[in-house]
């Protein structure tokens, strides 16, 4: 690592207490205040709550994602072996190969194949939310979870019914990305990583050896020409994940913001929808914390970042950077533009972007139609954590 000067470091923000931040964006304000790269020591590396600075950096070719094994590997060998052979922690050739075989299940040209799905599906769901009564609703395990997993597994093309079970090890799986994990947590990751990697090695082979060969086809089908069995399985995994958990959190955080503010029933136009949407994603960000690492000696603006570095980009408050965006504390479902990075930015951008904002417009227009007067019921309660942020609980009532 470079030598860091000392008015390169963070001061004045315990980033151990991170995970107990309730409202991350004062903390991420003063980060972004002192500086466009300041040095963490307490997560050792470097970080930026800036908009143009986080959005240079996921362009460069040359701070790229590499995935670091953990130790040991006894014991963290599914977690490892899972995000290694995935898309996400690739670079290069190797991720362009592998990106283009995830098109043909999440490619953005199959958004309006999707649509149909997602429509039916949110209209079945909310039948189901109605019909157990208007009070004291929970929206998230009635809508906004059930939506994504149900979605995901149609486009993996697998069994009805996995879902629930597969979102349980997902969830605990992911939470190792925290940076405050227990031994015991971290154990629980491992045991979660071991789980869904056990599942998908059974689908994938159940399939190949059916005459069906039916679930996981369009990643199996690539199997050994674009994909060996091992990455087939790990970015089945990849789409899993990223496919429910981001969406949920961004659904439910910007649906509460949404009803905090009683502006549901102004979003009567598709157009508005739209905006509104992208507002949700902004607003607070599903995922607060992008990791990056330097491949070669980089200098910006005034700090030199050396190879092998760990680059951390606070999306949440780059997504607040008052340099791009207007009052960005402000909730405003009209904002235009509205040029946030939830989704990442140059080679590793989204690849299910399509298909998320598919699924929060679909889902918050059949909102805005069937219950205009909806409104919170109890405050909501938020999952622990800082670089996943969401909610675990939101009660309405219908009317």
């Amino acid at each position: 690592m470079t030598r860091v000067q000392e008015h390169q470091r963070l001061r004045g923000v315990d980033l151990q207490d991170a995970d107990a931040w309730d409202d991350p964006y004062p903390y991420l304000a003063d980060i972004r205040s002192q500086g466009q790269l300041l040095w963490s020591d307490d997560w050792q590396m470097w970080l930026s709550a800036h908009h143009g600075t986080s959005d240079t950096i996921l362009r460069n070719p040359h701070i790229e994602r590499r995935y670091e094994a953990r130790c040991p590997e006894s014991q963290w060998g599914s977690f490892n072996r899972l995000n290694a052979r995935a898309a996400l922690d690739m670079s290069g050739s190797e991720h362009t190969r592998v990106r283009k075989a995830l098109t043909t299940v999440m490619r953005p040209t199959r958004s309006t194949d999707f649509s149909a799905l997602v429509a039916s599906e949110v209209d079945r769901l909310l039948d189901l939310l109605s019909a157990s009564g208007t009070q004291n609703v929970d929206i998230v395990t009635g809508l906004i979870e059930p939506l994504p997993v149900n979605i995901i597994c149609a486009a993996l093309n697998l069994e009805e019914g996995i879902g629930d079970r597969l979102r349980n090890s997902s969830i605990r799986m992911v939470a190792a990305f925290e940076k405050g994990q227990t031994p015991a947590e971290a154990a629980d990751s491992q045991l979660a990583a071991r789980e869904l990697e056990e599942c998908f090695l059974g689908i994938a082979s159940t399939s190949r050896s059916s005459s069906a060969g039916r679930h996981l086809d369009s990643l199996l089908e690539q199997v050994p020409g674009s994909l060996s069995l091992d990455e087939a399985v790990a970015n089945a995994i990849l789409l899993f994940n990223g496919g429910t958990g981001a969406l949920i959190n961004a659904l439910g955080t910007g649906l509460v913001t949404l009803l905090q503010q009683q502006e549901l029933a102004s979003l009567s136009t598709p157009d508005a929808i739209t905006l509104a949407v992208e507002e949700m994603l902004r607003h607070d960000a599903p995922l607060q914390l992008f990791e990056r690492t330097a491949d070669e000696e980089i200098s910006f603006g005034g700090v030199t970042i050396a190879p092998g570095d760990r680059v951390g980009l606070l999306l949440g408050g780059a997504n607040r950077d008052p340099e791009v965006f207007e009052s960005p504390d402000h909730f405003d479902p009209a904002r235009h533009p509205n040029p946030h990075l939830t989704f990442s930015a140059g080679q590793h951008f989204c690849l299910g972007a399509p298909l998320a904002r598919l699924e929060m417009q679909h889902a918050l227009r059949a909102l805005v139609d069937r219950f205009p007067r909806m409104h919170l019921a109890a405050p909501p309660l938020r999952e622990p954590g800082f670089v996943v942020r969401g909610y675990s609980t939101i009660l309405v009532n219908l009317e």
